[in-house]
């Protein structure tokens, strides 16, 4: 009995395949025998009612997501300049409105204005200096002292 199930099973993939159902659309026939995928299973069935809506002079009920239908288009050689010359929606937003119009743009700015002389005193008395406050000047490192750059030299040399 067990035979004769899968050889069932084969044949209505074989069937599908007649009827134009995509070889990705199926199913491997231990899938369904043994209930294994049976999401291949489901998506076998919706893909052949799918298909079935094709089948000339098929008129039972679908299943599935209607194939579309061919539709070519032809456009004159007036329309095209106009398409051409057509502002896109790229970069506009879900909405068609997004804009970054009176945005000013502050992370690429160097602060160049200090008026550090030297290093002594930088940062003392927890006032910010020009060094110190980043390029929007909102930052205190008041205190802080940079030692990523220095050189350090074993002892004995």
């Amino acid at each position: 009995m067990p035979f004769k199930q899968m050889e069932n099973i084969a044949a209505y993939l074989e069937a599908c395949t007649k009827l134009g159902v995509p070889a990705y659309d199926s199913f491997q026939t231990v899938a369904l025998y043994e209930n294994k995928d049976m999401i291949a299973v489901l998506t076998n069935i919706h893909s052949l009612g799918r298909v079935a809506q094709r089948v000339e002079g098929f008129t039972g009920p679908s299943l599935g997501a209607k194939l579309a239908d061919t539709n070519k288009r032809e456009f004159d050689e007036e329309q095209l300049r106009a398409a051409k010359a057509a502002p896109t929606l790229i970069g506009k937003g879900s909405h068609g409105g997004a804009t970054q119009a009176g945005m000013i743009d502050y992370s690429k700015n160097i602060n160049r204005g200090a008026s550090i002389v030297g290093i002594d005193g930088l940062g003392q008395g927890g006032e910010a200096t020009m060094a110190t406050t980043g390029a929007h000047g909102l930052v205190d490192h008041s205190g802080m002292i940079d030692r990523n750059r220095e050189i350090v030299r074993p002892q004995g040399q």
